[in-house]
């Protein structure tokens, strides 16, 4: 399974798990995912999933399987665990393949704050670090051991565009600004070929949004606009000024749920 299978097939997982508020998604969810990527890299794996590839897209469907039982769930990311739902601090732990992840945090209304931290070994090995406090957010990206010397940084400002509950419609808009430097931007590319700058940046826009159609049935969209550097655009022949991307999935919990 290549990575960008393995990356993404963790994130459309980690979704599934948090698309309910706590502890509405007790029992078996399935879930099917759809995503679009960039071809920019020297040598294209043949996905594990089915899919379909242009000159430069790639979209690959993605399934979702997950059984939650209180505060311990398992899938196809691997096992989680979650502080009760009366704790102070909202608190979930994910250990498997190809990525762990720990997150603390709260949430006021709309005003969300919290640290998370994830490693990633399905391509060496790298983390992630970040922190939240309202419409702020802050995101450092580092490899480790043979992926060494790789950073990237990301400044985010985010906030609710429609929250309509009687839709059962939420809808988040952010917008990044995010730096990479030489190391890190060849590996997300996967080229062999040696970039000539030592940092560069790119600005992103996205939009998340999350359905539920009733209790038990729920749909996520997120489409997102990435303006690449100007001089990275000149340097590789196969990296866009402007890609547009999406991520959705459609998710069924087995049992009875909420009706909120």
């Amino acid at each position: 399974m290549n990575r960008l299978c393995l990356l993404t097939l963790a994130l459309a997982t980690s979704l599934t798990a948090h698309f309910a508020n706590a502890y509405d998604d007790t029992g078996l969810s399935l879930g099917l995912g759809m995503v679009s990527s960039d071809l920019t890299a020297d040598l294209v794996e043949k996905p594990f999933f089915p899919s379909l590839q242009t000159d430069a897209k790639q979209w690959m469907l993605l399934p979702s399987l997950r059984y939650q039982w209180q505060q311990f769930g398992l899938g196809v990311d691997g096992v989680r665990w979650r502080a009760k739902e009366s704790a102070v601090l909202d608190t979930q732990l994910t250990v498997g393949f190809p990525s762990s992840s720990l997150s603390v945090g709260g949430q006021r209304g709309w005003f969300r704050y919290g640290v998370n931290a994830a490693v990633q070994y399905s391509d060496g090995t790298a983390g992630r670090f970040g922190a939240t406090l309202g419409p702020l957010g802050y995101q450092r990206s580092t490899g480790f051991a043979d992926r060494s010397g790789e950073l990237s940084d990301k400044i985010s400002l985010g906030a609710p565009l429609l929250i309509r509950k009687n839709w059962r419609l939420t809808v988040i808009g952010t917008l990044a600004w995010v730096q990479d430097n030489r190391a890190f931007s060849q590996q997300q590319l996967g080229i062999a070929q040696d970039l000539a700058e030592n940092q560069y940046q790119s600005i992103e826009a996205n939009i998340f949004a999350i359905h539920k159609f009733n209790p038990n049935t729920q749909v996520l969209v997120s489409v997102t606009l990435r303006r690449s550097d100007s001089r990275l655009v000149r340097e590789v022949e196969t990296v866009q000024a402007l890609n547009l991307n999406l991520f959705a999935l459609l998710n069924y919990r087995f049992g009875p749920g909420r009706s909120n």
